[in-house]
């Protein structure tokens, strides 16, 4: 079936435009650099004032040589300590002019022959005490042998300035410190857009937040050996690396096991070639938000027995994502969790999970995969959560459910706005703890099968709501533990007929539950409820004929609108118990015009003539127009009965039998009763139950007995106070 994506140019993201330079490019003015063995050399700016800067060097001592630092403005510094030494400079003349707008100058720092330098590095300027400026360094070159680690070189800290403007970084060809040598090396440094990494680095352990906010960097190219039994941390290393197009790793990771969160809104990344990961498990948000990315393979699965596999959020937000290979085999069955895994991956098309994988989730699995029109799950799995897991899937047609799952599950907006999916076979197995919203508006659903039995199943708001394929649908003969159904079959206009089970006696609210159902014609219903309101709850059914409501014992507070427009219906049963906290009956038999007998009616709120609780009554009986008789024992704030000057509604017994205090505070006329067929006695009998009353007002207008009232009769009326209108 061909199926178009409503309105898709308008919320599908495509690979969105790079905002930032593809290449970087050395400006043309700065001065020249060398990349000098046992040298360090920096070139820094006056882009933040005062240009201040503050090095912290160290460097080996065999014999008696100094370290020496050039600042490029005619001062050169000699330390000839080796220990950590801070030397702080301000440049307040010279520099050369760049055509960006700042002045630069090239420091060196060296030593003497036979000294070797370990370590420099930026601290914050002596003149800003404990804050931290943003530093002007735009380029560094750490020559080969100069450094032993970069692990916090730009992070930010309490002793380092921010490194806003570094643009390019180049480290010694070898570090072989066996430490987490290059953890949030190059965190924030917005502006970098070329680092050149060490070719050699054997015993780093970590990468962590390595290059965390670097949006302006393009490609990286790790270490190839970086694959010892000593590196086992990736975590966030490339985390908003925004404009990467380009990641080398090292051929084999075999000790990592965990990617979470290293990727991360790498927007512009297309594609990467993950190696063998033989021990990770955790693949937590690893990708999320990789909008470019297309294609994606887990080459492996952890085999040892930690006994999971972490997949949550992997690929949350990977807009262009169409295909992710899995391993088909893992070994021993790891339990896999899957939770917004590919959530709004909008054109994921199809995916299989690993079959022998204990699938332990999917909440929100594929929400808003607009594309998808396959999945294979394994059968069987341990899954206690599959609340929106396939939520606006609008391609999704037909799905094969795991036959085991966990001991119970909540499938909330499961299979919501999946436009064209047409069947669904749930597990005899499935213990259901919530419904809620599961199938709204799959316009296209016309099989639904359902467990027998569902005693955990407490919500059913809106399950079907916007199922209009739906013809026929068989409920579980026992769901003793409902208590939440409106809107349920709110706009499943086929649906013909629906059996609530009649141990679902604890629903409390029934609004909207089969509104707009235009062919319903037989329901049934437990005979009772706890039920707070009806509203609304067969509005728009035009075929159903008769209607038993359960009898309400809970504190039933209204029935506004319950069978408006429900022009077919003959037989109302309202509740039998005297509902004395109901405060609307507002539209209650609105245009209900075929509706020839109610039952109860005298059961509507309190009989106590001292009750403060006052029933509105607007559009109660409009166009009722075959309703012959209605007898109240209630209080009204307005009460309205009325047919149409071209018929009259065959109304002709009407009872007003509460005539306590504080009665009709509604709008002008408080009681219509026009164009009824209400004979002259009937309106006397009416004149005769109104309450003593000050300026409230009667519309008998085109009533049958209204013209032959006598002025007596009138004179009941208006004597407690009331003026007649016809």
């Amino acid at each position: 079936m061909a199926f178009n994506i409503p309105n898709q140019t308008s919320y599908v993201l495509q690979r969105p435009v790079n905002p930032f330079p593809r290449v970087w490019v050395r400006p043309s003015d700065w001065i020249a650099i060398t990349d000098t063995p046992n040298e360090i050399q920096f070139l820094v700016s006056d882009i933040q004032l005062p240009a201040t800067y503050r090095i912290e060097t160290t460097y080996t001592q065999p014999a008696a040589q100094n370290l020496y630092i050039d600042w490029g403005d005619g001062i050169t510094d000699t330390i000839s300590t080796a220990a950590a030494t801070s030397t702080t400079h301000t440049y307040t003349t010279g520099g050369t002019a760049c055509s960006i707008g700042y002045n630069t100058w090239k420091i060196r720092i060296y030593v003497d022959a036979g000294a070797t330098l370990t370590q420099a590095t930026h601290l914050i300027p002596t003149a800003f005490g404990s804050m931290q400026p943003i530093s002007g360094l735009l380029e560094e070159y750490y020559g080969n042998g100069t450094i032993t680690t970069a692990a916090y070189l730009h992070s930010f800290s309490t002793t380092r300035p921010l490194f806003y403007n570094l643009q390019y970084s180049k480290l010694p060809a070898t570090i072989t410190t066996n430490a987490a040598i290059f953890q949030e090396t190059y965190t924030n440094c917005q502006s970098l857009g070329k680092v050149v990494l060490p070719t050699s680095a054997p015993n780093a352990t970590s990468i962590a937040n390595m290059f965390q906010g670097c949006w302006n960097l393009t490609s990286v190219v790790l270490p190839q050996d970086m694959s010892g039994s000593s590196f086992n941390t990736m975590t966030t290393a490339f985390s908003a690396c925004y404009t990467l197009t380009g990641i080398t790793l090292p051929p084999a990771l075999p000790n990592i096991t965990s990617l979470q969160n290293t990727f991360t809104n790498c927007y512009n990344l297309t594609s990467i070639q993950l190696p063998t990961l033989p021990l990770c498990t955790s693949f937590v948000s690893a990708f999320q938000n990789c909008r470019s990315l297309i294609t994606m393979e887990i080459p492996q699965f952890y085999s040892g027995s930690s006994g999971f596999i972490d997949f949550n959020s992997c690929f949350n937000g990977c807009t262009s994502l169409e295909y992710v290979k899995m391993p088909t085999y893992a070994n021993p069955t790891p339990l896999f969790y899957a939770n917004n895994m590919f959530n709004n991956a909008y054109n994921l098309k199809s995916f299989i999970f690993p079959p022998n994988t204990n699938l332990q989730n999917l909440s929100g699995t594929f929400s808003s995969c607009y594309s998808l029109s396959s999945v294979s799950l394994p059968m069987t799995t341990s899954i206690t959560d599959m609340q929106g897991a396939f939520f606006s899937c609008y391609n999704l047609q037909e799905i094969t459910l795991p036959t085991t799952i966990g001991a119970s599950v909540n499938i909330t907006n499961m299979f919501s706005s999946c436009f064209t999916l047409s069947k669904v076979n749930f597990p005899s197995s499935y213990n259901i703890t919530s419904m809620q919203g599961t199938f709204q508006n799959c316009s296209l659903l016309n099989t639904c099968t359902l467990p027998t039995t569902q005693n955990s199943l407490v919500n059913m708001f809106s399950t079907f709501n916007g199922c209009n394929s739906l013809v026929n649908l068989t409920l579980p003969t026992s769901m003793s533990s409902l208590n939440t159904i409106p809107n349920c079959f709110l706009n499943c206009w086929n649906l013909t007929g629906i059996t609530i089970p009649s141990n679902s006696t604890l629903i409390t609210n029934y609004a909207s539950t089969f509104q707009n159902c235009y062919n319903l014609t037989n329901v049934s219903l437990p005979t009772t409820s706890v039920a707070t309101t009806f509203a609304s709850m067969f509005s728009g059914a035009y075929r159903i004929k008769s209607v038993v409501l359960p009898n309400s014992t809970g504190v039933l507070t209204t029935m506004l609108n319950t069978f408006t427009n429900c022009y077919a219906l003959q037989n109302a049963t309202l509740p039998t118990t005297q509902s004395t906290s109901i405060t609307t009956i507002n539209g209650i038999f609105n245009n209900a015009s075929s509706l020839t007998g109610t039952t109860n009616v005298d059961k509507i709120g309190s009989t106590l003539t001292a009750s403060t609780i006052y029933v509105d009554g607007t559009n109660a009986g409009v166009a009722a127009y075959e309703l012959p008789t209605l007898d109240f024992y209630t209080k009204f704030s307005k009460l309205t009965l009325n047919g149409i000057s071209t018929r009259l509604t065959k109304l002709t017994s009407l009872r007003l039998r509460n005539n306590g205090a504080g009665q009709y505070a509604g709008t002008s006329p408080q009681i219509d009763i026009s164009y009824t067929s209400l004979g002259q006695a009937a309106l006397v009998q009416v004149f005769n139950d109104l309450p003593t009353i000050t300026s409230k007002t009667i519309n008998i207008t085109g009533a049958s007995g209204a013209a032959a009232l006598t002025a007596p009769e009138r004179a009941i009326a208006t004597g407690k106070g009331w003026t007649i209108t016809g």
